[in-house]
This record gives structure tokens, C-alpha cells and sequence, in this order.
């Protein structure tokens, strides 16, 4: 994916928040052709007005008021909700189906708060193959989610499933029981990463004590079928707990220095695997075609780079990365002493072995047209141009 519309959020302060998760959700096929032809309607209509460059003033009718209206004259809310009540004919009179199906996108994340923009996976979910859609689905909801935004209020600081993802990443066993899920909906997760064994416990007891399964039965379910669509998730029925996948230990790495997200980053690496398995049917360096010990997924624009410049999404967008074996393929790719030209071909720089070149020459080692798409083009282009900055300067 590339650059998050608006990426940098207006997150409305001095705001009360409810004590649990309040999640409501118009409907859990994420699938379905009336999810997909909701969010489109919703994109084609912020792109129509431009939505995604409005200021957070102009989009509602006084900035000073506690609870936030819709300045028509330039959201065109009305039109929106006409729209899907035209094609989605399930509404009451006061328009509260309407409402649910637009808040549920928020929700989500597929949507931002006062149709201030849509990260730019929205757009390509829409005509993404079943697993293409998991990853976007996974990312997205990790990244975007907050389940008490609406249409006019901005809680996106508050991100629950990341913290709940979180949690299970730190988790001693990497499992959460029902209950303990449970428990979590009753933290506030305001300026929290994850919760620790112990709360975990305490939380546990306390909705136990006040019955919060009983009355918040629908939202627990959403909860559970949120999780069941995601990567590295899976559960057991009976009794009802979720855990890691046996492939996130290869594929989520442990929090190092950086400030790379492992989850995000383990979404990236099984999608340049996946696609490594379409198109070669099992995993080869997209350079040699040769299997090796290790492989890495070795960024074309440095993730450094997009995350210093706030551009999260290309940071951990599949498209923005080669599949090259350990070592010689990926280092010199790393350090910019290789680049790919437009047809694919290896261009090489300073400090590079003889015996290196020789050997990609003699075996014309290439990027298939199949691997390089041309949004890996594009993203080519940041790379072209630090190699020659750095072999400019190199040759000085």
C-alpha cells in the first residue's frame, strides 16, 4: 500500500470516552458485495468532494461545539446516506441502518472520522484477490481501527485491536482465552501498548464479577469474528480461545531497537512468501531464483526513510520490497551498490565483487516482469536515485 491519506490524524482532545470496547457492527462478512460496494460508494464520494484535503474546520459546522455536526454545504452527508439507502434498501425511517453501515467502516478503519480520507488499501481491498484481502483486512484493522469512532468523533489514538494484538504477541503462552479477552475490553487502552499478565487476570475477575458477558454479548462476538479473519490468528472452538499461528514465529519478529512493527512487518514478509509460492511455487531469492538458508525482505525505499517522512503504509507495503537471499544479494541491494533498471536488469555500482557480476550476467540473474510490477517501478525510482547519489559521491 502506498501513502495513508492523510496520514497525520486531527484527533479531537478533551474528549470523555466509555470504560469497554464499543463496538457495534452493521455486518461481520467483510466479504460480501455489500461491504465492497459500501466502501466504494464511500471512497467515490470522498474523492468526489475531495474530502481527503479538507481541513478538519470545514468539515463541520462549528469547531468549538461539543458534539460535532456535518457542515453539508461541503461533507454532502445527506447525498451519501441517500446513496447506499438507494442501493442498499434496509432502512428504518430514522435512518439509524444507514448510519450503522457508514460507522461500521469507520470503525473498522477503512474510513477516517468526518470522511477525512481512507487509507489507501481501502481502494485496493476492493478488487483484491481472498488473500490479498486477508492481508489488507489484517493490516488495516491493525493499523486503523478504533472501535468508538464514529462519522463526527475521532477516537483513532485509540486503537483496540492493535492492543489487543499486542497483548497476545507478549503473552508468556501466545494465547487468550474468552475471558481474558473479556477482561481486555474493560482496560482503557489511551496511551497503553498492551496489557501485562497481571492485568490481564485482574480484568479478567472484574468481568466476571459484573456480569459484562451477559450484557455486552454482541460486541464480544464482533470482537471474536474480527479476530478469526485475521492473519496469524487462529482459535479453537471448545473451549473458545485464540492464539498465534505456527508460521508468525518465522514471520513476526521480536521487537528490536528499530521502531519497525512486528506485526505489520510479519503481514509484508507472508505476502513477498506468498507471492513467492504463486509465481515460483516455492521461495527463491527474485534475483538468482536460487533457495537458500535465509531470505530477506529487503526494502527498495528504505522503511527508515517512509517512516521519518510519516509514510506508514509504504513502510510496510508488500510492493516496496524484494525477496533476495542472505548475503551478497541483499547487502548489495541494501547498501545501494545494485540497483534494477526499468526492464529489471541488475545495474551495478562501486564496491561491487567481480565475481558477483560475472555470475549475474553469465546466468542473466533478472526481476521477472511477474515480480516487477509497476508499482515496484515506481518505488525503484527512490532507490535509482540514492544509487547514484551514493555512487556519485562515491567516485568523487
Amino acid at each position: 500500500m502506498s501513502e495513508s491519506i492523510n496520514s497525520k490524524k486531527s484527533v479531537v482532545s478533551d474528549q470523555k470516552y466509555e470504560e469497554y470496547w464499543k463496538l457495534t457492527l452493521s455486518q461481520t462478512n467483510f466479504d460480501s458485495p455489500q461491504f465492497i460496494r459500501s466502501l466504494k460508494l464511500v471512497i467515490d464520494h470522498i474523492d468526489k468532494y475531495d474530502l481527503s484535503n479538507k481541513k478538519f474546520k470545514d468539515l463541520v459546522k462549528d469547531v468549538n461545539s461539543k458534539k460535532y455536526k456535518f457542515n453539508n454545504n461541503v461533507v454532502h452527508n445527506n447525498e451519501l446516506a441517500q446513496t447506499l439507502r438507494s442501493v442498499f434498501r434496509n432502512d428504518d425511517s430514522s435512518g439509524a441502518t444507514t448510519r450503522k453501515q457508514l460507522n461500521t467502516l469507520i470503525k473498522l478503519g477503512f474510513i477516517k472520522p468526518f470522511y477525512q480520507g481512507y487509507p489507501a488499501g481501502s481502494k485496493e481491498y476492493i478488487t483484491a484477490n481472498s488473500v490479498e484481502r486477508k492481508r489488507i483486512f489484517s493490516d488495516i484493522l491493525y493499523k486503523y481501527s478504533s472501535f468508538n469512532s464514529s462519522q463526527t468523533f475521532d477516537d483513532s489514538n485509540n486503537n483496540q485491536i492493535q492492543f489487543l494484538i499486542n497483548t497476545l504477541l507478549n503473552k508468556k503462552n501466545k494465547k487468550l482465552s474468552e475471558s481474558e479477552i473479556i477482561g481486555l475490553m474493560n482496560i482503557d487502552t489511551h496511551n497503553k501498548s498492551y496489557a501485562t499478565e497481571k492485568e490481564i487476570n485482574q480484568n479478567s475477575v472484574y468481568s466476571s464479577i459484573i456480569g459484562f458477558e451477559k450484557r455486552k454479548y454482541n460486541q464480544i462476538r464482533y470482537i471474536g469474528n474480527i479476530l478469526k479473519k485475521m492473519n496469524f490468528i487462529s482459535f479453537n472452538k471448545d473451549p473458545l480461545e485464540f492464539f498465534l499461528t505456527k508460521d508468525s514465529g518465522e514471520l513476526i519478529e521480536i521487537q528490536g531497537p528499530t521502531k519497525r512493527d512486528p506485526y505489520r512487518f510479519g503481514l509484508m514478509k507472508k505476502a513477498l512468501y506468498d507471492e513467492s509460492l504463486l509465481i515460483y511455487k516455492k521461495k527463491v531469492s527474485w534475483l538468482s531464483k536460487k533457495e537458500g538458508a535465509a531470505y530477506v525482505v529487503s526494502h527498495i525505499r528504505d522503511s527508515a526513510d517512509a517512516l521519518k517522512n510519516w509514510d506508514y503504509d509504504a513502510a510496510y507495503n508488500p510492493n516496496n520490497a524484494l525477496l533476495l537471499l542472505q548475503g551478497d544479494e541483499d547487502t548489495y541491494f541494501d547498501k545501494k551498490r545494485m540497483t534494477f533498471n526499468k526492464q529489471g536488469q541488475p545495474v551495478f555500482g562501486n564496491s561491487v565483487l567481480d565475481n558477483f557480476i560475472n555470475d549475474c550476467e553469465s546466468n542473466n540473474y533478472h526481476l521477472d516482469n511477474a515480480i516487477y510490477n509497476d508499482e515496484r517501478k515506481a518505488f525503484m525510482k527512490w532507490h535509482n536515485q540514492q544509487f547514484n547519489l551514493k555512487n556519485s559521491i562515491n567516485n568523487k
